[in-house]
């Protein structure tokens, strides 16, 4: 669960032309920037990185980029990384169609063109997840600080988001992370989706201050999938051991989040 901006009036950008055109100054045009940028990407790694829209990755990328540092984004150095991490992928990706294109051309060293192939399109793979959550990440980062309703911070000292387990909760969803990723019986339109999602908790509870509403919602969301996943697919027992996981990270954060000995106080 990705939070979203309360947007009136939204407006859907259609085309990369009319993307690289639209406006950057306010929360609004954040949304509209995310929304395609996001689906663009998506269309790229669902055509196994053929289409030729990966020319315009870079330049689509720095523009979403331009656009949060307009709406209070200040993180110089993620700023750059992600406009790194998309550079690097639009190479490997014109390193990928080049060596498509040369593989039957030299027939003599046909099996290490074809191990080549494999590597690059696994980078292609890895860069482009990472790529897809930074990008998540900034926007949610955004939207959380401009929309306060769902930032509850110390409620009465009861409840304190700051106090949450790190390591335990790394750990955790690390776990789920390679469970979901070595699962057989998940296709990898599926893996990404789950994985995409687990990452925006990951992400969430290592935040200096962390907003886990973010990470207790998509948790709730991913359990309910999990828990379906299992009951249609038999014997996936790594679907079963990541949503148990991710019942145990619900189970930290109210144990952990939660100070009992002033609840008790007021008992």
């Amino acid at each position: 669960m990705i939070r979203t901006a309360n947007i009136e009036n939204e407006e859907n950008i259609s085309s990369i032309s009319e993307y690289m055109r639209s406006p950057i100054s306010t929360i609004k045009d954040l949304h509209n920037c995310y929304c395609f940028l996001t689906k663009f990407l998506q269309e790229i790694n669902k055509d196994e990185f053929y289409s030729k829209g990966f020319l315009q990755i870079e330049g689509s990328v720095e523009k979403f980029i331009k656009c949060a540092k307009n709406n209070g984004f200040e993180n110089e150095k993620e700023c750059s990384n992600v406009i790194s991490i998309a550079k690097n992928l639009a190479f490997n990706i014109m390193r990928y169609h080049n060596t498509n294109e040369n593989f039957f051309q030299i027939t003599l060293n046909i099996f290490r063109k074809n191990n080549q192939r494999k590597i690059l399109k696994y980078t292609c793979e890895e860069l482009f997840l990472t790529l897809f959550n930074k990008i998540n990440s900034i926007y949610n980062k955004i939207i959380t600080e401009n929309d306060k309703k769902y930032n509850f911070g110390d409620i009465f000292e009861f409840y304190s988001p700051n106090n949450i387990e790190r390591e335990s909760s790394y750990n955790l969803l690390t776990k789920s992370i390679s469970l979901i990723n070595d699962a057989e019986k998940l296709n990898k339109n599926e893996k990404f989706k789950i994985i995409s999602k687990i990452q925006i908790i990951k992400n969430e509870t290592h935040n200096e201050n962390p907003d886990l509403s973010v990470a207790f919602g998509v948790s709730k969301e991913l359990i309910i999938i999990l828990s379906a996943l299992s009951a249609a697919i038999k014997k996936e027992a790594n679907i079963v051991e990541a949503k148990e996981n991710l019942e145990e990270f619900v189970s930290i954060i109210e144990k952990s989040c939660i100070n009992s000995k002033l609840l008790k106080v007021h008992n």
